[in-house]
Protein backbone atom coordinates (compact mmCIF):
# COMPACT_ATOMS: atom_id res chain seq x y z
CA UNK A 1 0.00 0.00 0.00
CA UNK A 2 1.56 3.32 -0.60
CA UNK A 3 1.97 6.16 1.70
CA UNK A 4 -0.67 8.87 1.96
CA UNK A 5 0.02 12.01 0.19
CA UNK A 6 1.15 14.28 3.72
CA UNK A 7 0.75 12.87 7.12
CA UNK A 8 -1.58 14.55 9.45
CA UNK A 9 -0.58 15.72 12.68
CA UNK A 10 -3.29 17.36 13.81
CA UNK A 11 -2.02 20.17 15.84
CA UNK A 12 -4.16 21.80 18.01
CA UNK A 13 -7.04 18.40 17.45
CA UNK A 14 -4.89 16.12 19.60
CA UNK A 15 -3.40 16.07 23.21
CA UNK A 16 -0.64 17.34 23.66
CA UNK A 17 1.66 14.34 24.34
CA UNK A 18 0.51 12.83 21.31
CA UNK A 19 2.46 14.64 19.27
CA UNK A 20 5.00 14.77 21.53
CA UNK A 21 5.01 10.49 21.57
CA UNK A 22 5.15 10.61 17.89
CA UNK A 23 8.65 13.23 18.19
CA UNK A 24 10.34 11.70 20.65
CA UNK A 25 9.84 7.85 19.84
CA UNK A 26 11.77 8.70 16.49
CA UNK A 27 14.40 10.71 18.54
CA UNK A 28 15.17 7.67 20.92
CA UNK A 29 14.46 5.09 18.62
CA UNK A 30 15.00 5.98 15.08
CA UNK A 31 15.49 1.74 13.89
CA UNK A 32 12.04 1.80 15.11
CA UNK A 33 10.12 3.46 12.37
CA UNK A 34 7.81 1.31 10.68
CA UNK A 35 5.21 2.13 7.86
CA UNK A 36 1.83 1.19 8.04
CA UNK A 37 -0.87 2.37 6.76
CA UNK A 38 -2.68 3.80 9.97
CA UNK A 39 0.99 4.98 11.15
CA UNK A 40 2.43 8.21 10.91
CA UNK A 41 6.43 7.24 9.75
CA UNK A 42 6.96 7.58 13.75
CA UNK A 43 5.61 4.13 13.90
CA UNK A 44 2.73 5.85 16.29
CA UNK A 45 -0.69 6.22 14.66
CA UNK A 46 -1.63 9.13 12.46
CA UNK A 47 -4.30 11.72 13.47
CA UNK A 48 -7.61 10.56 11.91
CA UNK A 49 -10.67 12.85 11.65
CA UNK A 50 -13.88 11.50 12.54
CA UNK A 51 -15.54 11.10 9.12
CA UNK A 52 -12.21 10.10 7.85
CA UNK A 53 -12.15 6.97 10.09
CA UNK A 54 -15.46 6.32 12.38
CA UNK A 55 -14.29 3.19 14.44
CA UNK A 56 -11.43 4.28 15.60
CA UNK A 57 -12.77 5.54 19.04
CA UNK A 58 -10.06 7.96 20.78
CA UNK A 59 -7.73 7.56 17.90
CA UNK A 60 -9.69 10.86 16.22
CA UNK A 61 -10.42 14.56 16.31
CA UNK A 62 -13.47 15.89 15.81
CA UNK A 63 -16.18 17.80 16.98
CA UNK A 64 -19.23 15.85 19.17
CA UNK A 65 -21.99 18.98 19.62
CA UNK A 66 -20.30 21.41 18.42
CA UNK A 67 -17.59 21.13 20.86
CA UNK A 68 -13.76 20.36 19.41
CA UNK A 69 -13.12 16.45 20.61
CA UNK A 70 -9.16 16.31 20.71
CA UNK A 71 -7.75 12.93 19.99
CA UNK A 72 -5.70 11.23 22.78
CA UNK A 73 -5.12 7.51 22.01
CA UNK A 74 -2.24 6.52 19.80
CA UNK A 75 -0.93 3.62 19.06
CA UNK A 76 2.80 1.69 18.73
CA UNK A 77 3.67 -0.33 16.14
CA UNK A 78 4.99 -3.41 17.37
CA UNK A 79 5.10 -7.50 17.04
CA UNK A 80 4.36 -9.61 20.39
CA UNK A 81 5.35 -12.57 17.75
CA UNK A 82 8.85 -11.37 16.98
CA UNK A 83 11.02 -12.09 20.15
CA UNK A 84 13.25 -8.60 19.98
CA UNK A 85 9.54 -6.12 19.47
CA UNK A 86 7.97 -8.49 21.89
CA UNK A 87 11.05 -7.24 24.86
CA UNK A 88 10.64 -3.85 23.61
CA UNK A 89 6.73 -3.47 23.67
CA UNK A 90 6.64 -5.65 27.43
CA UNK A 91 9.59 -3.00 28.46
CA UNK A 92 7.32 0.01 27.12
CA UNK A 93 4.49 -1.28 28.35
CA UNK A 94 5.82 -2.05 31.94
CA UNK A 95 7.43 1.88 31.86
CA UNK A 96 4.96 3.84 30.44
CA UNK A 97 2.51 2.24 33.26
CA UNK A 98 5.19 2.49 35.64
CA UNK A 99 4.83 6.61 34.76
CA UNK A 100 1.76 6.85 34.23
CA UNK A 101 0.73 9.23 36.34
CA UNK A 102 3.65 11.58 35.48
CA UNK A 103 3.07 11.49 31.43
CA UNK A 104 -0.95 11.65 31.54
CA UNK A 105 -1.73 8.29 30.80
CA UNK A 106 -5.15 7.40 31.25
CA UNK A 107 -4.61 3.36 30.30
CA UNK A 108 -2.37 1.36 28.13
CA UNK A 109 -3.04 -1.97 25.99
CA UNK A 110 -0.36 -4.87 24.99
CA UNK A 111 -0.31 -8.18 24.34
CA UNK A 112 -3.65 -9.33 25.69
CA UNK A 113 -3.08 -6.68 28.51
CA UNK A 114 -4.65 -3.67 29.72
CA UNK A 115 -4.34 -1.15 32.63
CA UNK A 116 -7.47 -0.22 34.16
CA UNK A 117 -7.51 1.34 37.88
CA UNK A 118 -4.05 1.03 38.45
CA UNK A 119 -3.91 -2.73 37.61
CA UNK A 120 -2.56 -4.69 35.00
CA UNK A 121 -5.39 -7.07 34.04
CA UNK A 122 -5.81 -9.26 30.71
CA UNK A 123 -7.63 -7.97 27.73
CA UNK A 124 -10.15 -8.02 26.45
CA UNK A 125 -11.69 -7.87 30.12
CA UNK A 126 -14.95 -9.98 28.64
CA UNK A 127 -13.18 -12.97 26.61
CA UNK A 128 -13.48 -13.78 23.40
CA UNK A 129 -16.03 -16.52 22.34
CA UNK A 130 -14.13 -19.55 20.36
CA UNK A 131 -16.71 -18.30 17.45
CA UNK A 132 -16.07 -14.51 17.67
CA UNK A 133 -11.87 -16.10 17.48
CA UNK A 134 -13.00 -17.98 14.22
CA UNK A 135 -14.84 -15.43 12.74
CA UNK A 136 -11.70 -12.74 12.61
CA UNK A 137 -9.38 -12.92 10.35
CA UNK A 138 -5.79 -13.79 11.69
CA UNK A 139 -4.27 -10.14 11.36
CA UNK A 140 -7.58 -8.55 12.79
CA UNK A 141 -7.52 -10.83 15.76
CA UNK A 142 -3.77 -10.06 16.36
CA UNK A 143 -4.63 -6.24 16.33
CA UNK A 144 -7.68 -7.11 18.41
CA UNK A 145 -5.80 -8.43 21.10
CA UNK A 146 -3.34 -5.40 21.30
CA UNK A 147 -0.17 -8.13 19.79
CA UNK A 148 0.80 -5.99 17.22
CA UNK A 149 0.63 -2.15 19.07
CA UNK A 150 0.78 -0.59 22.09
CA UNK A 151 -1.97 1.57 22.28
CA UNK A 152 -1.54 4.34 24.85
CA UNK A 153 -4.59 6.56 25.73
CA UNK A 154 -3.61 9.41 27.22
CA UNK A 155 -6.23 11.79 30.03
CA UNK A 156 -7.81 14.71 28.18
CA UNK A 157 -6.34 17.36 30.53
CA UNK A 158 -2.94 16.04 31.68
CA UNK A 159 -2.35 14.49 28.23
CA UNK A 160 -2.76 18.18 27.13
CA UNK A 161 0.54 18.77 29.48
CA UNK A 162 3.93 19.18 27.73
CA UNK A 163 5.25 16.16 29.82
CA UNK A 164 8.13 15.45 27.34
CA UNK A 165 11.20 15.44 29.66
CA UNK A 166 9.44 13.05 31.83
CA UNK A 167 8.83 10.71 28.42
CA UNK A 168 12.14 11.25 27.23
CA UNK A 169 13.62 9.80 30.26
CA UNK A 170 11.31 7.03 30.28
CA UNK A 171 12.17 5.92 26.55
CA UNK A 172 15.85 6.18 27.42
CA UNK A 173 15.41 3.63 30.20
CA UNK A 174 14.10 1.06 27.75
CA UNK A 175 16.72 2.02 25.32
CA UNK A 176 19.26 1.38 28.18
CA UNK A 177 17.91 -1.91 29.82
CA UNK A 178 17.37 -3.66 25.65
CA UNK A 179 20.39 -2.25 24.28
CA UNK A 180 20.79 -1.12 20.56
CA UNK A 181 20.13 -3.44 17.84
Amino acid sequence: MADPPVWVMCPGKEVLMVSIMRRVLTDVFPEMVKKRAWAHVSGVSRCFTKDEFRSRGSHWAGKVAGRLVKQRGVDIVMDADVESSKKLGDLLFKRLFEKRRDLGIQFLVWDEQTTINGKVQKHPIKPMTTEQRRAMKPWGLKSHLHRDHIHVEFDRVTGDQNNSKELENVLTAVKDAVGSP
